[in-house]
């Protein structure tokens, strides 16, 4: 019985221990940052595991580059109503163009770079405020949703 009780407290403690390092990490936005080189393809949600959420920061002056694995136009967008809820209507990176309701990073056939953080959402951030930002990602007529993660 005591066994019992001591390698459920060990379990519970392991438990508590990733639980509490994974909040802390989120909350105080601890996770690296680094620039991130996505290849997206053949289809818009099929991207490496990894870059499912890019950490950015905004200090370290951390680019995107997106590319379509065959060749195919890509885009990646990002919902005006969206960064109206997140960033206070501010733009992510600084080269985007307006197109419809959304903002569109810089695109070229196959490839597209999100240059660099808008330094208007220094004030946004806070020191330890991570801004967790919801973009498209297109080729054809097929999109999917992509996650980045903005740090000051």
């Amino acid at each position: 019985m005591k066994g019992a009780r001591f390698l459920t407290g060990i379990v519970l403690g392991i438990v508590v221990t990733i639980a509490g390092r994974a909040a802390f990490q989120s909350w105080f936005c601890l996770d690296e940052t680094r620039h991130h080189r996505i290849p997206i393809g053949p289809g818009p949600a099929d991207i490496p595991k990894d870059e499912q959420e890019a950490y950015i920061s905004l200090f370290y002056k951390n680019q995107i580059t997106w590319q379509s694995t065959d060749g195919s136009p890509l885009f990646i967008d990002f919902e005006m109503k969206e960064l109206h809820k997140m960033l206070n209507d501010k733009r992510p990176f600084l080269k985007m163009t307006e197109v419809g309701d959304y903002w569109r990073v810089d695109c070229d056939k196959d490839l597209c770079q999100s240059n660099d953080i808008n330094p208007e959402l220094e004030g946004d951030l806070g020191t330890f405020k991570c801004v967790r930002v919801k973009y498209w990602q297109q080729i054809g007529d097929k999109r999917a949703d992509g996650w980045i993660i903005i740090k000051p």
